[in-house]
């Protein structure tokens, strides 16, 4: 059961999400928004304390930035003129 979310955008195609969980641990995910839905990409992990978080999201950030490219080339797809 999810308590609370907070969000992160980082770049137009993928998303950093924290989610609280009822233990009171954050889970950290990337994936992005669509109708206004959350469409999950990868879990990164689950975090206990401040510490760990902010590795998590670190990890999180060196994902999005390798997959980069990806992401960009799927948008130029999208918005192409035949």
């Amino acid at each position: 059961m999810l308590v609370s979310s907070e969000r992160t955008s980082y770049n137009f195609c993928m998303k950093i999400r924290k989610v609280k969980n009822s233990a009171g641990n954050y889970s950290v995910q990337i994936g992005e928004y669509k109708d206004s839905k959350f469409i999950l990409h990868k879990h990164i992990g689950s975090a206990k304390n401040d510490d760990e978080l902010s590795d998590l999201i670190k990890q999180a950030h060196d994902y999005i930035n390798r997959n980069r490219l990806n992401c960009l080339n799927r948008f130029k797809s999208l918005t192409q003129k035949d």
